[in-house]
């Protein structure tokens, strides 16, 4: 548990809402308070001897906890360890997106512990972000560069302004410094639903013992082939295409808990938005408005994005003299800097109600 979440606030909630559902259910509960940032990371790297783990946080807590999990030597075990979310942080758009948040505080606080007790739980797709520099990054949503995104994040600077500060960012940022876009390079490479380049064989049977003749089995159970991809031609599979990108905001989402996913591709895949880059003032004003009025949501996206479908892609931003870039991974900060960004499908296991796929 993160006690500073929530300005605190979040301690208070887990104690009053969400500690009850657990003891009542009669589950043993063993709480761990966190002290310092990176520590659910280090937490989640060692942890063993337990049954699930929930995590009472907002976005950042949860990130750290898939991080840890998954920068393990032994995740292939690990990550069927099942992860519970307790949102009491201050931005919880991953729980609103993974348990269909459209819901008081209170009530999808008291939904995701119904199901934890209740263990139902669901496979999600992770993004794992690699860089030249440390360990790679792993994320459930969605990754934010841009303009749009940066104007977004000062909005705590107006708090003077009091609810109109939210839009006010946007008309603030406009008149510091105009045009305002981000450029770099991208590449990508299409999803595959199967071909001979990415075809792997199954493993053959092991070797039957001379005295295995000799015994009964009475189950004998068959695998059944699949489908083979091995003559399936696909010229696109693994063919990187380059494109130089100039934009207002730049954002790529998994499928997790969409209401309504890509459905014209049946490999995984991710969806790159790419905003427009020839707006007036009042456009990009209208674009970060009509951002916030879904601020509560993922993907942080506009009408008039242009959007691809990838398996995977790299990132170069190109960086200003004397201007710090930055990406939002889940909601949490990160030094903007050439990127390689992964699908893993189907890689971890969150407590979620059946009726949110």
């Amino acid at each position: 548990m993160n006690p500073a979440a929530r300005d605190s606030e979040g301690r208070k909630l887990f104690e009053k809402h969400a500690a009850p559902l657990l003891h009542l259910a009669g589950l043993q509960v063993s709480i761990v308070k966190t002290e310092h940032e990176g520590q659910t990371k280090e937490l989640m790297a060692v942890i063993s001897d337990t049954d699930a783990v929930v995590i009472a946080g907002g976005d950042g807590s949860l990130c750290e906890a898939i991080t840890g999990l998954l920068r393990r030597p032994d995740d292939d075990q690990t990550i069927k360890l099942p992860i519970g979310i307790c949102p009491v942080g201050k931005t919880n758009t991953i729980a609103r997106r993974m348990l269909r948040g459209d819901l008081s505080d209170i009530r999808l606080l008291g939904d995701s512990m119904l199901a934890v007790i209740r263990e139902e739980t669901q496979t999600f797709d992770v993004l794992s972000i690699a860089s030249d520099q440390g360990k790679p990054v792993f994320a459930l949503a969605e990754i934010q560069w841009g303009p749009l995104r940066d104007a977004a994040e000062k909005a705590s600077k107006y708090w003077y302004l009091g609810p109109l500060k939210k839009r006010a960012t946007y008309v603030i940022s406009s008149l510091k410094e105009w045009p305002q876009y981000a450029r770099g390079k991208l590449s990508y490479v299409l999803p595959c639903e199967g071909c001979s380049k990415c075809f792997k064989s199954p493993p053959p049977p092991p070797p039957q013992r001379w005295w295995q003749s000799f015994l009964k089995t009475e189950n004998n159970t068959k695998v059944l082939p699949g489908k083979d991809y091995s003559n399936v031609e696909n010229n696109e599979c693994g063919l990187w295409h380059n494109i130089d990108i100039e934009t207002i905001n730049f954002s790529a989402a998994t499928q997790n808990g969409l209401q309504q996913p890509n459905e014209d591709f049946e490999a995984p895949s991710l969806t790159l938005s790419i905003g427009p880059n020839d707006l007036l003032k009042k456009d990009f004003i209208m674009h970060g408005w009509e951002r916030q009025l879904s601020c509560r949501e993922m993907p942080h996206t506009t009408k008039s994005d242009r959007q691809l479908v990838v398996r995977e892609f790299k990132l170069e931003p190109e960086q200003a003299e004397g201007k710090e870039a930055w990406f939002s991974i889940d909601s949490e900060d990160y030094e903007a800097m050439p990127i390689h960004v992964c699908l893993m499908p189907k890689k971890i296991h969150l407590f979620c109600q059946p009726n949110t796929t």
